[in-house]
């Protein structure tokens, strides 16, 4: 038997039990306990109890199962009397707590437990815990009772930020300091797409494109209402450690929808397509300030903002299609100097290829280089744009050399882009 106190999980053996009681000090008359059966030969390898159970008769998924129902109620430290009922810990009840154990083909054995959560404000949810009981009990139901305490409800939780917790120790320091809109913006480009067939009627099938996007961090409700503006059937879906946004896209120009019936391929063209639409939507309606109150908070509070349905023309799809050949470097340079300090100094530098004769018109080029302050030109010989811009010089103590390479163009083309949404291109 486990008596909780607050946080602390305490065991407490069969065997002297009022001794060890007046060990703990305990300022109540009843305490919350877990009783865990001993009598069948599964072991839990996080806190080396046995736990009872019957096999589930039938297979999920491909996935044997067996589920045993932990008693949890109060302990009278006076009589020693078990009375099985749900605690409440805090502000938070525990209705019920379920240990699941299964095998699986691809990841072996493993264990979960399920805690039957409900708050003061009738909220239920049920969280999935792949440790302890100790942990759960001093890591996030701790942190869930302090969100609770600094104003937000129990309905209002976004339970996957507490999973994320358990299963990153740091994430309270990265997450202060990453930026959201970058991620975002990487899920999007680094999509996987896939032809479907959605349904056959007598007048043929209908060919959507699934799209998967992975999530580096957890479900956030923001981030999901700005998904499916462009994603239809939108999804969160969990699988151990991984993460992503499921959905369809059903919106397609003429000539895509003739390009799916020649085969299951992905053109490439598509795929830009797809990215337009969404990274429109996104860096039109993007709020800082809403995505990062949303992976604590559920409450929908983006929804009263205005949002902003971007308009994508031809001419917007082929001028972001040049653009997303671009290449960026990013070098650290230096000038060698004998019997005095090396200078050095960052040197960035942007070149988009010409394919097939397709050039940036001069109005996007125009707002680009007036807007971002840089100054794309066109070389003949080399037949690409291209742009380089060096900081100011420094002195080192040391050899210069140069040093650095190809680096990620995400957000420039977002930046790009933003300016010819806002130029009516």
């Amino acid at each position: 038997m486990l008596i909780v106190n607050q946080y602390k999980v305490i065991p407490i053996k069969d065997k002297n039990k009022k001794a060890q009681l007046d060990s703990l000090e305990l300022n109540c008359s009843k305490v919350p306990y877990i009783r865990i059966n001993r009598d069948a030969p599964t072991r839990d390898p996080y806190t080396g109890f046995r736990y009872a159970g019957a096999p589930i008769p039938q297979s999920i998924e491909g996935k044997d199962f067996k589920e045993i129902k932990i008693e949890i109620g109060y302990f009278d430290v006076e009589t020693l009397a078990l009375q099985p009922d749900e605690i409440k810990i805090e502000n938070v009840f525990v209705e019920e707590i379920n240990y699941w154990e299964y095998t699986n083909a691809e990841e072996g054995k493993g264990h979960c437990y399920k805690f039957h959560l409900r708050g003061e404000d009738g909220g239920k949810f049920i969280y999935e815990h792949d440790g302890s009981i100790k942990t759960f009990l001093g890591t996030i139901l701790k942190k869930i009772n302090k969100e609770i305490e600094s104003g937000i409800s129990f309905s209002e939780i976004n339970i996957h930020f507490f999973k994320e917790c358990s299963l990153d120790w740091e994430w309270d320091i990265h997450h202060k300091y990453f930026n959201p809109y970058n991620s975002i913006l990487s899920m999007v480009y680094n999509c996987k797409l896939e032809r479907k067939e959605t349904f056959h009627s007598p007048y043929g099938s209908n060919y959507g494109i699934t799209i998967d996007l992975e999530s580096p961090y957890m479900y956030n409700p923001y981030v999901f209402w700005l998904f499916s503006k462009s994603i239809k059937d939108l999804k969160f879906v969990t699988k151990g450690k991984n993460r992503k946004y499921t959905g369809l896209v059903m919106s397609l120009p003429k000539y895509i929808e003739e390009e799916l019936g020649l085969g299951d391929v992905i053109h490439p063209d598509y795929k830009n397509h797809v990215e337009l639409d969404i990274l429109s939507n996104i860096v039109l309606n993007y709020n800082e300030d809403f995505c990062r109150q949303a992976w604590k908070k559920l409450t929908p509070t983006w929804e009263s903002n205005k949002y902003i349905t971007p308009k994508i023309s031809s001419e917007l799809y082929n001028q972001y299609c040049i653009f997303r050949n671009m290449k960026c470097w990013h070098y650290i340079d230096g000038q060698y100097r004998v019997g005095r300090d090396d200078y050095e100094w960052d040197e960035d530098t942007y070149a988009i290829p010409v394919l097939g004769g397709c050039k940036i018109s001069e109005k996007v080029l125009d707002a680009i280089n007036r807007e971002l302050k840089i100054n794309f030109q066109y070389q003949e010989e080399s037949q690409r744009y291209y742009f380089r811009v060096c900081g100011e010089s420094e002195t080192i103590a040391g050899m210069a050399k140069r040093r650095g390479g190809e680096i990620s163009n995400e957000n420039t083309i977002s930046q790009i882009l933003k300016i010819m949404l806002a130029e009516g291109v």
